[in-house]
């Protein structure tokens, strides 16, 4: 049970756990998806008891299956970097990130203005290939221009190894507005 970030309700729904979700207006991205009564419990301090009761064994064998879905089509690790990669492309172009991280010289001129002592900046390298992620801190102005120059040089001459694609699954039908969960009745 949860109500704002949970890591154990993250947990839960990989259990395939029947969920129970505090009312809150705190919010996790993939909070829309759900519904409740078919992906999870809502409660409240008023509410809980009597809609612990009220869930019979048939219930609660649909709220399981599609505590599993939540975990399958929102939560896994391709669903996570997927919609990471997202927030990543939408903020960008808000903010018209494009023309200034793009172009290497607009990009140095920007670093080279930041107050690089009252920052504390970190960079992780990333291994796809050993799964090892390594952080470590930037601690000059070099560092970061060096970084920055290695992101914005042009690839042409060192094109990058093809990627295998990988299968997309169709949207979920909650979140395409579908009828496919199994709702109270169906």
């Amino acid at each position: 049970m949860s109500g704002s970030y949970s890591r154990n309700l993250n947990h839960l729904w990989f259990l395939g756990s029947v969920v129970a979700s505090w009312e809150s207006p705190a919010v996790e991205f993939y909070y829309p998806a759900l519904t409740p009564g078919v992906t999870h419990v809502a409660v409240n301090r008023t509410t809980a008891a009597a809609a612990f009761a009220a869930l019979r064994d048939a219930d609660a064998a649909r709220l399981r299956a599609n505590a599993r879905r939540v975990a399958d089509e929102l939560l896994c690790p391709d669903c996570l970097a997927d919609y990471w990669r997202l927030v990543v492309h939408k903020m960008r172009a808000y903010l018209n990130l494009a023309s200034v991280v793009d172009d290497p010289v607009r990009l140095a001129r920007v670093l080279n203005g930041l107050d690089f002592g009252s920052l504390k900046l970190a960079a992780l390298d990333v291994r796809n290939d050993l799964k090892l992620v390594r952080p470590r801190f930037l601690t000059t102005r070099d560092q970061l221009l060096d970084l920055a120059a290695a992101a914005t040089k042009k690839r042409a001459t060192d094109p990058a190894p093809p990627r295998a694609p990988r299968p997309k699954p169709p949207p979920p039908a909650f979140a395409r507005g579908g009828g496919a969960w199994n709702r109270p009745g169906d």
